[in-house]
C-alpha cells in the first residue's frame, strides 16, 4: 500500500564516469550471478520472440509516448529514495565537531545508504568551517569515486548516486555568471553535481541575476536539475514561473522541517501542484527529537547546539512530544527517531537527515520502509501544535 518512489524530471548529464574500484568478492559474485541471468533471459527470449513481437512492438511505441511526456516536463526520469543523506557535519568543527580522523567512518556510512538504497546525498559549498571550506563536497566525490565501477550492460549493477549541493548566495555575486562558477568549483570536488540548488533566498539586489545562473547551469549541461533551499511557497511560486519561461523545471525545494517546526502543509500542497519534491531537512531538529539529551545523566554537546538543546529540552510541552514518539515507537518497534523522521515522510517529503557514522545511518535507514497510521500522525500533530518552535520557518515569509 506504500506510494510508488517519486520520479524526479533530470536532465541527462553527459561526460566520464568517476573512476572507481571494486571488491573482487563482490566483482566474482555480481559476474557470476549476472552471467547466468543472461543465459537465462537469452534462452526464454528466443523460444517466445515470435509470439511476443507485436506486443513488443506496442510497449516499446507505448514507453515512447510516456518517456516523451517525462522530457517535455524536464527531461529523463530519476526514482527519488524516500530517505535523503545530508553532509552538514562533514567538515564542520563548529556545530558538529567534525575531526578528520571520522573520514573513514563517514565513508562507511556513505557506502551503506548507497547500498541500503538512500542514494540521494546533498551537501553545500560553504559546509566545512575555517581552512576545511569545500571541505564535505570534496568527501562526498571522493566517496562516490570510491564506489564500485558499474557492469556493462546487462550485467547487474548498483544504483548511482544522486549528487545535490547549494550554492551560496553571497552578497559579492553579482552577475549570472558567478553562479555559474559556483557550480564549476563545486565540479571540481565533486566530479560532477546531478541536482544545484540555491541555498537561500538572494538578496534584492542580485537576486534576478543568480536566478538567471541558476538557469544557464542547467541549459548548459552542467546539472541534471535545479532546485531550492530555504523559499516559502510564494517565492517558490515566483521562481518557477520564472524559471518555466526558459523551459527549466525546478526539481527539488527543501526547508527546516519537523515536528518542531511551523507546520509546512501549504509548502507541501504548492510544491505538489508545482511538481517540485519537498525536502525535510532538520527532521531531528539538530538531534533533539531523538530524546537522548532527555535522558538522565545526559551531556549536551557545545554551544551553540547545546545552547538551543538545553533551552527546549526542560520545555513541559516538549517531553509530551517526546513521550507521544516514544508510545507510538515502541508499539512498532522502532526509535523515537524513526518515528520522527517517518512522519515527515507521511506528510509528503522525502527527509534529509545527517549521518556520521555507521550507527546513526542504521538508525536513520530504520525510518523508511514502513508508514505511521493516520491516527499516529494525526496524534503527532497534536502534539507538535503544542510543543515550542525551534525557529522561523520560510513558509511564514511570502
Amino acid at each position: 500500500d506504500y506510494p510508488r518512489p517519486q520520479v524526479l524530471a533530470l536532465a541527462p548529464l553527459e561526460g566520464p564516469r568517476a573512476p572507481g574500484w571494486r571488491r573482487k568478492s563482490d566483482s566474482s559474485e555480481a559476474l557470476v550471478k549476472g552471467l547466468l541471468l543472461c543465459a537465462s533471459l537469452a534462452s526464454a527470449a528466443a523460444s517466445a520472440s515470435r509470439q511476443q513481437r507485436p506486443a513488443q512492438q506496442q510497449q516499446r511505441r507505448l514507453g515512447r509516448r510516456q518517456r516523451s511526456r517525462v522530457r517535455r516536463s524536464a527531461g529523463a526520469g530519476v526514482e527519488l529514495p524516500e530517505l535523503a543523506i545530508g553532509t552538514w557535519a562533514w567538515g564542520n568543527r563548529l556545530l558538529w565537531q567534525y575531526t578528520p580522523e571520522m573520514d573513514d567512518d563517514l565513508r562507511r556510512a556513505f557506502e551503506l545508504c548507497v547500498e541500503r538504497g538512500a542514494c540521494f546525498f546533498d551537501t553545500g559549498d560553504t559546509y566545512g568551517t575555517g581552512d576545511l571550506d569545500g571541505r564535505s563536497e570534496s568527501l562526498l566525490g571522493q566517496f562516490d569515486a570510491g564506489l564500485p565501477a558499474p557492469l556493462p550492460w546487462p550485467l547487474p549493477s548498483p544504483r548511482r548516486p544522486i549528487l545535490a549541493t547549494k550554492w551560496a548566495p553571497k552578497v559579492w555575486m553579482l552577475s549570472r555568471e558567478s553562479l555559474v562558477e559556483s557550480c564549476k568549483r563545486s565540479i571540481g570536488r565533486m566530479g560532477r553535481v546531478d541536482v544545484g540548488q540555491l541555498h537561500w533566498p538572494p538578496a534584492f539586489f542580485h537576486e534576478s541575476q543568480l536566478l538567471d545562473g541558476l538557469g544557464d547551469v542547467y541549459e548548459q549541461g552542467l546539472v541534471k536539475g535545479v532546485g531550492l533551499s530555504n523559499y516559502g511557497p510564494q517565492g517558490l511560486q515566483g521562481v518557477v514561473n520564472r524559471l518555466a519561461e526558459r523551459g527549466v523545471p525546478v526539481a527539488t525545494a527543501q526547508v527546516q522541517f519537523s515536528l518542531l517546526t511551523e507546520n509546512n502543509d501549504a509548502f507541501v500542497e504548492t510544491c505538489l501542484e508545482l511538481g517540485v519534491k519537498p525536502i525535510a531537512y532538520s527532521p531531528l531538529c539538530l538531534g533533539l527529537l531523538s530524546g537522548k539529551y532527555n535522558e538522565e545523566g545526559a551531556t549536551l554537546p557545545p554551544p551553540p547546539r547545546g545552547w538551543l538543546l538545553g533551552a527546549l529540552s526542560g520545555d513541559a510541552n516538549f517531553k509530551r512530544l517526546l513521550g507521544v514518539l516514544d508510545e507510538i515507537g515502541k508499539g512498532r518497534g522502532k526509535t523515537r527517531a524513526q518515528v520522527a523522521i517517518n512522519w515527515c515522510v507521511c506528510k509528503g517529503a522525502m527527509p534529509l537527515v545527517g549521518v556520521k557514522n555507521v550507527i546513526q545511518a542504521e538508525e536513520n535507514l530504520g525510518a523508511i520502509g514502513w508508514r505511521l497510521s493516520d491516527n499516529e500522525v494525526l496524534e503527532l500533530d497534536r502534539a507538535s501544535r503544542a510543543a515550542p518552535k525551534t525557529q522561523p520557518n520560510p513558509v511564514s515569509v511570502p
